[in-house]
C-alpha cells in the first residue's frame, strides 16, 4: 500500500496588493439603496456617478437585502469619492481566491487497497462500495432505542425490502408495537462517517493504519437521506459523471469561463463528502454544481458573490426552500462576504462554511465570522483533539472530522484520495444539515439543532487553553443507541503536557505570523506526529 502524507488543501483569500486585479472594485451598497439611487447620486460638481462612472461599471449583485456592483477605477480620488458616497456601504478591491499549492497527499488506489471498486461494473452492481459498505442492514428501534431487531439485508432499494422482508416487519410490530426509526447500517465506512454517528472515539493504531478499516458503521436515518434538498457546492466543480453520485449532479453556473467539471478536484472532494454513496453523509440529495473557482484552484471575489447569487435565486425557484450551500474557502474579515452571506440566510438558504487553517481565531476572517452561517473547524479523529491547523474561537459553531478524510477523486479512474482541512470538515455538518432540513427542521433552526445534537466535552480542556472561547462540540448525527464496541480497541494515549506545548507553540510561531501577515501560501503539517503510547484495551462485547 502506497502511503504519502496527507494534504492540506483549502481555500484563502488574500489580501496584499499582489492579490488586486487591476483595478476592479467591488462597491456593496446600504440597505436602504438601490442600485438606481446609487447610479442618480452625485458624484462630483452636480454629476451624478452615471455621468462619471457609467461606462466602467460592471456587473451587479442582488442578494436578498444586499446589492452591489463592480467598478473599475483609475484614481484614488475617484475611490474616495466613492467611499463617501451616502448610499455606499463598503468599497474593497476584488481580490483573488486562491488555493493553497498541493502538498502530499495519501492517494488510494484500487489496485493496491483491494477496492473493489470497478467504475465500468459500479453502475450495473448496486453493492459495490470500493470496500466501504458493501453491506448494508435495516434496524428497527423501540421506544427506548436502546435494543433493536438486526434485518440483515444487501438490498439499498425499500420497495425491494418491503417486497421481501414486509412479514418480519409486520412481525415486529405485532411483538414490539410501531417501531420510531428505521435506521440504516453502512458497514465498513470511513472513518469520518462512523465517527459522526456515534459518541465515543474511534480506536486508531498508528503502527497499523488499516487495523479498523472494515469494522467501523455508519448509522442513518432511511427515511431521510436529503432528497427533498438542494445542496450547492461552490467550489471548482464536480466531477458530475462519477456513478458514486448516481446521476444526482445538477450542472447549476459557471463563473471562471472553463466550462463544466473539475479540472482542480477540491470541489468533487467537498461533494463526495456531502452526498456520495459511499462516503457522503446525505446520500440521496441532490448536488448543484456551482463553479467559482478555476482547475488551478483560483478564483475571485466577485465569482464567489456571483456563486451565492445564483445560490439564492436558484433556491427561490422552488417552493419549498430546502437549500444549503457549502464554501470551503474564506477571507480575511471584511463586510462584504458577511453581509452576502447574512443576506443569502435570510432569503432561506442554509449556508455553512469553513473555519479556515492558520490555527488562527474565525472572528478574523470571513465568511467564518459571518453570525448567520454555521462556522465548522476540524478535529483529528484519531486522537480526538483539535486539528493542530484549524481555526478557533467564539465564531466556530461545531467541529467535525478534518484530518485524512477520504473522499472522490475528480479522476475516472478507480481512485480515492484523502485530504486534511477545514475544507473537509464542513461538507459532513452541510450533509447533517440537508438530512435535517429534509426532516423537516426550519431554516432558522438549523444552527440551533446541530449544537443541541452534537457531542459535548469531547476534547481535552487544557488544550482549548489558548484558544478563548472555542467551542467543545463535534457533530453528531442524532441516530442514539450502543456505540459499536470491539474485542480489542487500541487508542494513541496522548502525552497532554507535550500536546498543550505543541498547540500553544504551533499557534504563537514567529514563522507563521510572519508567513501569514506577508500572505504566504502556508504548508503546514496536517498528519499531526504527537508523542503517544499504545494501549492494547481488550473488551468483552458480552459485557
Amino acid at each position: 500500500m502506497k502511503i504519502n502524507y496527507l494534504a492540506y488543501y483549502t481555500f484563502a483569500l488574500t489580501a496584499s496588493s499582489d492579490a488586486v486585479l487591476g483595478l476592479e472594485y467591488l462597491v456593496s451598497l446600504k440597505t436602504d439603496g438601490t442600485i438606481q439611487h446609487f447610479m442618480d447620486s452625485t458624484m462630483s460638481k452636480g454629476h451624478s456617478v452615471k455621468d462619471f462612472l457609467g461606462n466602467k461599471i460592471g456587473r451587479t449583485f442582488s442578494i436578498g437585502n444586499f446589492k452591489g456592483l463592480t467598478i473599475e477605477l483609475s484614481s484614488r480620488e475617484l475611490l474616495e469619492k466613492l467611499k463617501n458616497n451616502p448610499f455606499v456601504a463598503d468599497v474593497v478591491p476584488n481580490l483573488q481566491v486562491k488555493a493553497f499549492e498541493q502538498e502530499d497527499y495519501i492517494q488510494y488506489n484500487a489496485t493496491e487497497n483491494n477496492f473493489n471498486l470497478d467504475v465500468q461494473n459500479c453502475n450495473r452492481d448496486r453493492r459495490y462500495r470500493a470496500g466501504y459498505g458493501a453491506r448494508r442492514d435495516y434496524e428497527y428501534y423501540d421506544d427506548d432505542e436502546s435494543e433493536y431487531i438486526d434485518e440483515e439485508d444487501d438490498y439499498d432499494d425499500y420497495d425491494d425490502y418491503e417486497r421481501r422482508h414486509g412479514n418480519k416487519k409486520k412481525q415486529h410490530r405485532k411483538k414490539y408495537g410501531p417501531a420510531k426509526k428505521l435506521v440504516k447500517k453502512q458497514h465498513g465506512v470511513p472513518r469520518h462517517l462512523a465517527r459522526i454517528s456515534r459518541r465515543t472515539q474511534l480506536p486508531f493504531d498508528f503502527q497499523n493504519i488499516e487495523k479498523y478499516r472494515s469494522s467501523f458503521h455508519y448509522y442513518y436515518d432511511k427515511w431521510h437521506q436529503g432528497s427533498d434538498v438542494r445542496v450547492y457546492i461552490l467550489d471548482s466543480g464536480i466531477h458530475s459523471k462519477h456513478c458514486e453520485f448516481g446521476g444526482r449532479v445538477e450542472f447549476g453556473k459557471d463563473f471562471t469561463g472553463e466550462g463544466r467539471g473539475d479540472g482542480n478536484g477540491h470541489g468533487t472532494h467537498v461533494a463526495g463528502i456531502v452526498g456520495s454513496r459511499t462516503f457522503g453523509v446525505a446520500k440521496n440529495v441532490k448536488l448543484v454544481d456551482v463553479k467559482c473557482l478555476d482547475s488551478k484552484g483560483q478564483g475571485t471575489l466577485i465569482t464567489v458573490l456571483s456563486a451565492i447569487e445564483f445560490a439564492v435565486n436558484d433556491c427561490n425557484r422552488y417552493p419549498d426552500k430546502k437549500c444549503v450551500a457549502n464554501l470551503s474557502h474564506g477571507a480575511l474579515k471584511n463586510t462584504i462576504i458577511n453581509n452576502a452571506i447574512k443576506a443569502a440566510v435570510e432569503d432561506g438558504v442554509v449556508i455553512v462554511v469553513a473555519a479556515g487553517n492558520f490555527n488562527m481565531n474565525a472572528c478574523w476572517s470571513s465568511p467564518a465570522s459571518a453570525p448567520e452561517a454555521i462556522t465548522v473547524g476540524a478535529f483529528d479523529d484519531r486522537i480526538d483533539t483539535l486539528a493542530k491547523f484549524s481555526n478557533w474561537g467564539p465564531c466556530v459553531d461545531i467541529f467535525a472530522p478534518g484530518v485524512g478524510i477520504m473522499s472522490l477523486s475528480n479522476k475516472d479512474q478507480p481512485k480515492y484520495i484523502a485530504y486534511s482541512g477545514t475544507s473537509m470538515a464542513s461538507p459532513s455538518v452541510c450533509g447533517m444539515v440537508a438530512l435535517l432540513l429534509d426532516k423537516g427542521v426550519e431554516t432558522k433552526d438549523v444552527k440551533e439543532k446541530l449544537i443541541e445534537m452534537a457531542t459535548d466535552d469531547v476534547f481535552q480542556k487544557r488544550t482549548l487553553i489558548f484558544k478563548p472561547k472555542t467551542p467543545n462540540r463535534i457533530l453528531f448525527n442524532g441516530i442514539d443507541k450502543f456505540d459499536d464496541d470491539y474485542d480489542e480497541m487500541t487508542f494513541p494515549q496522548i502525552d497532554l503536557d507535550v500536546l498543550v506545548d505543541e498547540l500553544n507553540e504551533y499557534a504563537t510561531s514567529p514563522r507563521i505570523k510572519e508567513r501569514y501577515s506577508k500572505n504566504y501560501n502556508l504548508h503546514l503539517d496536517n498528519d499531526v506526529l504527537l508523542p503517544f503510547e499504545e494501549q492494547l484495551l481488550k473488551r468483552d462485547v458480552n459485557k
